[in-house]
């Protein structure tokens, strides 16, 4: 069996036999709610759970009820699902003749007359809901049925989902249900261990013992990227054994180009749990944010102890940086903390005085570049934005007979007061990306006044939080917002992003 068959098939579930064996004991005693994030695989555990034979002594029948991609959309289809589930997963003998469509009594009282029967005849039955989160969301009456009905004593359920119940009750009526309260003590579905992986790794032939260990640095334990781990290294072995450098390979290769199960965990994180791996991944700390310590739990992807990054999840830490590069630099103008976007806005306020109003579109350039953050295809041309709504609102500002202090460079051709500026290098990168043109490099001529005071104030005032007294804040804003506009740019185009 290869990897990618593994991930289908789930035998034994990833390996977590703990974790069927801990299911199998609560659920001989009442309802279970088992959640976790996106890719932590739940299905693959309880199909395997559902499979197992001690699972099978329990249960006189077990209806697997998959509702994610169903088009669930309310009551009604909500219940032409769990009906058509249990006609075909149940055997004759259980009573399904009361589901029959043709019959034309209420469905609420089909499926109560079909528990009776089992009820009366000894009958004990497993009712797996997978992906309830959409579902429950949709329902209406039949939100009390189910109440009702997962308290009747011929059946007991298992609900997956990526929230927890009580976060699912969406309405007062939701609320007041209790719905919760039959599903107390949920399970969160733990990061894989070492042990866990190797039993993986049995499954397709590994024997080495380092090979688990860094399958479990490089992935936190999450079982999509470990799966993923093991068949990209397995591509690059090919006919050699499997050891722990094909690892940390298969790691580089997935982030530069399978980055399909990366970007699926990165979307379900919030931005603080984001900032986790952008900062881990520059400065090889790990600050956990309180809100989001269960969900990196979950997920796998956090299992440093006392905020030390070495066994912290690498493959998101390099998408992190890489694909978060935009929100890093940003952050080291506008602030590291989660709230951002609304410290900019201050400072947006504070800088800009009265002309906050006025400069409304510079104000809007810069809350969607921030917004975008996360869509880097978006944010360059915001970004690219600002820094032009900046140069031009500099030119306004400043006095037409402004003129550039003498500099010590630039072409003898040049008159003094307008030369170029030190580091010449990093001017032709500014210029380049405020003009998307490169003639900048090729002819300093051509370059006009507007952009030599811009080139001035930017040695000037430098970054405004740092901006050398006698500088017009107001210019030292718009040039630092610029300046770190061009910067991000820069820094999405080296990583490929623009």
């Amino acid at each position: 069996m290869t990897f990618s068959d593994y991930r289908y098939k789930a035998q034994p579930a990833l390996g977590r036999t703990a974790l069927i064996t801990q299911l199998q004991r609560e659920l001989a005693r009442r309802n279970i709610s088992l959640t976790g994030p996106r890719g932590t695989g739940k299905s693959c555990v309880v199909r395997a759970l559902a499979a197992h034979s001690v699972t099978k002594q329990m249960f006189n029948a077990i209806v697997f009820c998959e509702l994610k991609g169903r088009g669930i959309d309310g009551d009604e289809t909500f219940y032409e699902a769990l009906i058509q589930d249990i006609r075909q997963q149940l055997p004759p003998e259980a009573s399904t003749e009361w589901l029959d469509p043709n019959l034309e009594s209420p469905v609420e009282e089909k499926l109560n007359t079909t528990v009776d029967d089992w009820e009366s005849a000894g009958h004990k039955v497993l009712f797996i809901l997978d992906g309830i989160d959409d579902a429950f969301v949709s329902l209406q009456t039949a939100w009390s049925f189910l109440c009702n009905f997962v308290e009747r004593a011929p059946v007991t359920f298992l609900c997956i989902s990526r929230k927890r119940i009580r976060e699912l009750c969406n309405t007062r009526e939701k609320r007041d249900s209790l719905m919760s309260d039959r599903f107390k003590n949920p399970i969160d579905i733990q990061p894989m261990t070492v042990e866990d992986i190797m039993a993986i790794l049995q499954i397709g032939g590994v024997g080495s013992s380092g090979v688990a260990p860094a399958l479990l640095s490089a992935s936190g334990g999450n079982p999509s990227l470990v799966i993923a781990l093991c068949e990209e290294a397995s591509k690059l072995a090919d006919t050699v054994p499997l050891e722990v450098e094909l690892i940390n390979a298969a790691a580089q290769a997935i982030v530069q180009e399978r980055a399909e199960e990366l970007e699926l965990i990165w979307q379900d994180l919030d931005p603080d749990e984001r900032d986790v791996f952008i900062t881990a991944g520059r400065t090889g700390n790990v600050t956990t944010p309180s809100n989001g310590a269960r969900k990196l739990k979950c997920l796998g992807l956090l299992t440093s102890a006392g905020g030390n990054l070495k066994p912290t999840c690498r493959l998101m830490q390099d998408f992190g940086a890489g694909a978060a590069k935009g929100t890093v630099l940003l952050k080291e103008w506008f602030g590291t903390e989660a709230s951002y976007l609304n410290s900019m806005k201050q400072v947006l306020a504070m800088r800009l005085g009265p002309k906050m109003d006025e400069e409304c579109e510079l104000v809007s350039n810069v809350r969607d570049a921030i917004e975008s953050l996360e869509r880097p295809d978006k944010a360059s041309r915001a970004f690219r934005d600002i820094a032009e709504e900046a140069l031009n609102v500099i030119w306004d500002v400043e006095s037409p007979s402004h003129m550039v202090p003498a500099l010590r460079s630039g072409p003898p051709w040049l008159k003094v007061e307008r030369r170029w500026p030190e580091n010449r290098s990093g001017l032709v990168e500014l210029l380049d990306a405020m003009t998307d043109d490169r003639k900048w490099e090729s002819s300093p001529k051509k370059a006009n006044r507007k952009h030599f005071i811009l080139i001035a104030h930017i040695q000037e005032a430098g970054d405004f939080k740092n901006h050398q007294n006698g500088v017009d804040m107001t210019s030292a804003f718009l040039v630092a917002t610029a300046a770190s506009a061009v910067e991000l740019v820069n820094e999405m185009r080296a990583v490929g992003l623009v």
